[in-house]
């Protein structure tokens, strides 16, 4: 019974040594996973990456004169807003645009929230990373807040190195797709 015991003691310790994972030092502007790092979380394993490129040609919003309810700004939105518009929007719109691409072995972009393009700006943009363009504004998935009245059926844009807007749907911007790691 106790040669047992030791063999299933040993048997739990060479396991376990051998499971323990080495953690990748991964740092902002960094190639990673299909794309360029623009965020780490707290954690330093998960966060944001940007598509190397914008997509070819420049897209309208999607669904233009219909309030989406994607007005959520925040960290970690861009995947949800992008879900939400693509299943209620049947225009191919920029969330459509992203949400279908497949690029680097990868499927899951979207197009970023408000906050998110933020990130693309702050950590790649202003580090001359990431081949950003400042002569037009970039979509985001985040619709102007539906209590605005008219203007809820509009969208915020950023143009780099500038400001952040919003406007109508009807218009063609730019659009670069992001993922989470």
């Amino acid at each position: 019974m106790k040669t047992l015991q030791i063999i299933m003691l040993l048997s739990i310790v060479f396991i376990g040594n051998g499971c323990k994972k080495s953690k990748q030092t991964l740092t902002i502007g960094q190639s990673y996973q299909g794309g360029i790092i623009a965020y780490i979380d707290q954690t330093g394993q998960h966060g944001l990456i940007a598509a190397n490129q914008d997509l070819p040609s420049t897209a309208g919003w999607g669904c233009k004169g219909t309030v989406m309810y994607t007005n959520v700004k925040g960290y970690g939105k861009g995947l949800e807003n992008t879900n939400k518009i693509s299943s209620l929007c049947q225009d191919l719109g920029a969330a459509k645009k992203c949400f279908d691409l497949i690029q680097d072995g990868y499927s899951d972009w979207f197009l970023p929230s408000e906050i998110e393009l933020s990130y693309l700006e702050e950590n790649l943009f202003l580090a001359n990373k990431g081949n950003f363009r400042t002569d037009s504004p970039y979509w985001s998935s985040t619709e102007v807040d539906p209590s605005m009245g008219a203007q809820a059926l509009g969208a915020w844009l950023k143009i780099f190195g500038g400001s952040g807007l919003y406007t109508d749907k009807n218009g063609f911007n730019l659009v670069r797709p992001c993922r989470y790691f």
